[in-house]
């Protein structure tokens, strides 16, 4: 996705745009469809591992620590991820990314 928006990156870079705002814009799309795939998941997720719990002799309940763990870890390595090709395409030079047809 960074480099299909690499041009509208660069016409943001020529009219002064500034790296934090670069950064938001290239990240906010992904943090939109992370959460609504946290919030789908664990509900899913509840669902079905609650009635598997329930059927051993020895219940137990659903804790939601694991989930929002989960949820942690994956939001950090998404972070990571993102930063690294959100850095490496706002230091790039715009003239390359407007000058490509």
């Amino acid at each position: 996705m960074a480099l299909q928006r690499s041009k509208e990156i660069g016409i943001r870079k020529v009219l002064g745009a500034s790296h934090l705002t670069l950064y938001f814009t290239l990240v906010k799309d992904f943090l939109v469809l992370l959460a609504v795939a946290f919030a789908v998941s664990v509900a899913i997720s509840w669902y079905f591992g609650n009635n598997w719990l329930q059927n051993f002799v020895l219940r137990t309940d659903f804790d939601w620590l694991n989930p929002l763990i989960a949820a942690f870890a994956t939001l950090l390595i998404t972070m990571l991820t993102l930063s690294y090709h959100a850095q490496k395409l706002i230091r790039a030079n715009p003239v390359d990314s407007l000058k490509e047809e």
